[in-house]
């Protein structure tokens, strides 16, 4: 989620004027009571009294000082009241029975919208709506604390920022004594970091830090940090690092790459007019205005806007107002975060494992860096203070913390280069990085995560990603955080392997002869069928972006001028991106020379995923199918599994008729079902093989798909699939071979977007395709309208084919009409 955007929370707004509505019928209706009852004349009612509240609570407090309200309730009925309350601060604590409000806030803040109610049981009534305040105490004591790792090794980061309690307004100061060599210490903030490096093991003893306000401080008990040495990465297989040299002078990180596009350009003028009309929308704000103030304003012409767009038009343009636009954007943006910190919520930041993190510090440090002496001392301090601490708990999980709040979460990906979130860790880091001239962060990226990145990715052959072609698209963040790097330091991450080229090809590829779909693999994001986004644009723009000369550049130009990117309804665009808060990826440079691709397969070996057609027309017929390695959550159950095309789907994954677009299990993908006592049997993660041979018309695929049940072999003791595709009468053979054990039933499976129809020859016909089973010779088989048994799913169905019990073995020929 960019930092501009956050959406309203309508549904809460609906709800509460459902719910004061049901109230205020009630309090209106009244009460009717039993004619028989002994207190009321009969054929009289007794008509309910609202109770009344008054009261004027205190809008200011101070830090450190109790603050206490009780309002004033009353009822004419004398019925029983209770209290209750909307936005209560987090510092405070309220009473249901009394209606008091009191607590000790620990630090400056403003709290809005309190809104305190009474209710006899029937009718309710609420004070004005109110705001505390807090201002801070008078000058006091500072106190420190927190515990320092007390070990590090050679190479990796060390890191330790304690943690002041302080009410008082003079500023503090931190220092240090017995500083390690091969540490740095920041005095604005007490933080103490460094990757010590091979030759400094040893045992560094008396380390010291301490705070004052200038007349009284306090310190950290002594404490020691022994380093040891690490032992050395594998030969050959680790990232060696580079040695480059910094910028004199800001900017310090590089937009050079979105610098050659033509001012004349279609893409450069579609920018170029958002930003000015985000420029002037954003004049018309009060600089009294709120972060959320801001969102409403530019929501409606555009949603989603980042402040990097901004950033990238001063670049530019060297025009002042776009780059005042984004520090205003972005200073809003950083209030509203510790205003939720001070009140001891989450930020925006940290939230979903902090997968957004590479968005947001995106806006920081590019804002930070291109702004810089446009920037109040103020700003710097309090935007700098929020990046580090946000960056610090990306790579610390165990201690990480907002405020004075312990925040530890999962860690989720931190080590896992094949995972989209690792990618959004990465730019904010090394954004950030930059931006503040840490090299703390530009060290630990290039001893640690770059050490994991490059040998991850030499291997993966092929290109792609093993989260598959949804949540893979993510391939695009990684290569523009290729271009940020290079562009900054020289070094060229992507030269490391074929990677980024094959992604390229792997593309390519996977695209539909019509240039509107991709094959289905793994979850899918943003639309459960496989229609092309800016995502897919996106990854194709800055692979070509780094290659832009290379065979495979020339081929994604190719692509790039061909693909349709779904506008939302019925049409296509080709050659733009759809949505406005991509409208940058379209000035990336890429080759003016297109070189139309040749090969009839492609096979990605790194991931499984093979890929074939009859010829280059839109016309042609399409295969894919996977067999490879299975070890990612966004993958699928989906090892040996085969998608076709020609002129639309003739059998795909179930999946993409899903809401949700991540239905895994085995039982929505062409493949074998296995079942025992009812219950299925999924596929674990595993590294399945095949061999393929291509004579010209016909291609022969041979996958050994036993290890998709290694953990289940005494039922499925092993599965080999062959797939025939016959270019020449675009047909599929699908020839299955598997050794089951008793009570396990296989059940061969063909998912489809129409119902298939019996014909006279035995055939059945679904759509445009034709299916013809023929081993074994009469196998029972039943047609499943897949809504009937996943609500997930709203339409497609599930052709069904079982032989006689105990065998596993099944040929059918499917063929295009």
């Amino acid at each position: 989620m960019p930092i501009s955007i956050r959406r309203p929370n309508r549904a809460n707004r609906l709800m509460r004027g459902v719910a004061l509505g049901l109230l205020a019928s009630l309090a209106l209706a009244g009460c009717k009571k039993d004619d028989t009852d002994s207190g009321t004349p009969t054929g009289q009612t007794d008509t309910n009294h609202a109770p009344t509240i008054s009261g004027s609570p205190p809008s200011t407090a101070t830090a450190s000082a109790t603050y206490s309200f009780q309002p004033s309730a009353a009822d004419s009925d004398g019925d029983t009241l209770s209290y209750s309350i909307q936005n209560a601060p987090g510092w405070a604590s309220f009473s249901t029975s009394t209606g008091v409000l009191s607590g000790t806030p620990s630090s400056a803040g403003t709290y809005s919208n309190i809104t305190i109610s009474v209710s006899d049981g029937k009718a309710s009534v609420s004070l004005p709506s109110f705001s505390i305040t807090v201002q801070a105490a008078a000058n006091s004591a500072p106190a420190l604390s927190g515990l320092p790792l007390s070990a590090a090794t050679s190479g990796s980061l060390y890191l330790f920022a304690p943690t002041v309690s302080y009410t008082g307004t003079a500023p503090l100061t931190y220092s240090v004594t017995n500083l390690p060599r091969w540490a740095a210490f920041d005095t604005a903030n007490g933080r103490l970091s460094g990757t010590p490096a091979a030759g400094d093991a040893g045992t560094y003893s008396g380390i010291v830090i301490s705070v004052s306000n200038g007349t009284a401080s306090a310190s950290l008990p002594a404490f020691s940090i022994t380093v040891s040495q690490a032992a050395p990465p594998p030969t050959g297989t680790a990232y060696a690092g580079f040695t480059y040299t910094r910028p004199a002078a800001r900017p310090y990180i590089s937009l050079d790459h979105y610098a050659a596009v033509s001012r004349t350009a279609a893409s450069y003028t579609r920018l170029k007019a958002q930003v000015d009309d985000v420029v002037t929308v954003t004049r018309g704000v009060p600089s009294t205005a709120t972060y959320d103030q801001l969102v409403t304003a530019l929501n409606s012409g555009h949603y989603g806007y980042s402040a990097v767009d901004s950033v990238i038009m001063f670049r530019l343009t060297g025009d002042v107002a776009y780059i005042d636009q984004a520090i205003k954007m972005v200073d809003l943006f950083v209030k509203s975060e510790n205003a939720l910190i001070n009140a001891g919520s989450m930020p925006y930041i940290a939230r979903d494992s902090y997968l957004e993190v590479g968005q947001f510090m995106a806006e920081v440090a590019l804002t930070y860096d291109y702004g810089y002496s446009r920037l109040t001392d103020v700003q710097r301090t309090t935007w700098s203070a929020y990046a580090e601490q946000a960056i610090y708990n990306v790579w610390n999980y165990s201690n990480a913390r907002w405020g004075n709040t312990s925040r530890p979460w999962s860690g989720w990906s931190v080590t896992d280069p094949g995972n989209n979130y690792f990618y959004s860790f990465m730019r904010a880091t090394q954004l950030w990085g930059w931006a503040s001239q840490n090299q703390t962060w530009l060290n630990h990226l290039q001893a640690n995560e770059y050490r994991l990145l490059v040998p991850f990715f030499s291997v993966l052959a092929g290109g792609g990603s093993r989260e598959g072609t949804g949540y893979g698209t993510a391939m695009g963040n990684l290569f523009e955080n290729y271009l940020y790097w290079m562009e900054s330091t020289g070094e060229d991450l992507s030269a490391s392997s074929t990677h980024a080229r094959d992604t390229i090809d792997y593309w390519v590829h996977a695209t539909v002869p019509t240039f509107q779909y991709f094959a289905p693999i793994g979850d899918q994001a943003r639309s459960s069928m496989p229609v092309m986004f800016d995502y897919q644009r996106k990854l194709m723009l800055t692979a070509v972006a780094l290659s832009p000369t290379s065979a495979q550049g020339r081929r994604g130009t190719w692509w790039l001028n061909r693909a349709q990117v779904t506008d939302g309804g019925s049409g296509w665009l080709t050659g733009r991106m759809r949505y406005n808060y991509d409208f940058k990826f379209d000035l990336l440079a890429g080759t003016a020379t297109e070189q139309a691709p040749t090969a009839l397969y492609y096979d990605a070996t790194g991931t499984g995923a093979l890929f074939a057609r009859s010829d280059w027309s839109t016309s042609a017929s399409w295969m894919h199918t996977n067999a490879g390695v299975y070890d990612q959550s966004h993958a699928h159950e989906d090892q040996g599994s085969f998608s076709f095309f020609k002129g639309s789907w003739l059998t795909l994954t179930s999946n993409v008729y899903s809401n949700s677009g991540i239905n895994q299990g085995v039982d929505v993908h062409n493949v074998i079902r296995f079942e025992a006592a009812g219950s299925v049997i999924g596929q674990n993660e595993s590294v399945s093989s095949k061999t393929v041979a291509d004579s010209g018309d016909v291609l022969q695929i041979s996958e050994n798909l036993t290890p998709a049940y290694s953990r289940n072999a005494s039922r499925v003791s092993s599965w080999v699939r062959d797939i025939t595709y016959t270019r020449s009468s675009h047909s599929l053979r699908i020839n299955d071979a598997c050794t089951i054990a008793s009570g396990v039933t296989p059940v061969w499976q063909l998912h489809l977007p129409v119902q298939p129809v019996r014909q006279s020859d035995g055939s059945y016909l679904a759509g445009s395709l034709r299916i013809t089973p023929v081993s074994p010779a009469a196998p029972t088989v039943t047609v499943v309208s897949m809504p009937t048994v996943q609500s997930d799913i709203r339409s497609g169905y599930r052709m069904e084919l079982r032989g006689p019990a105990g065998s596993c073995a099944f040929t059918v020929n499917l063929t295009a009409q």
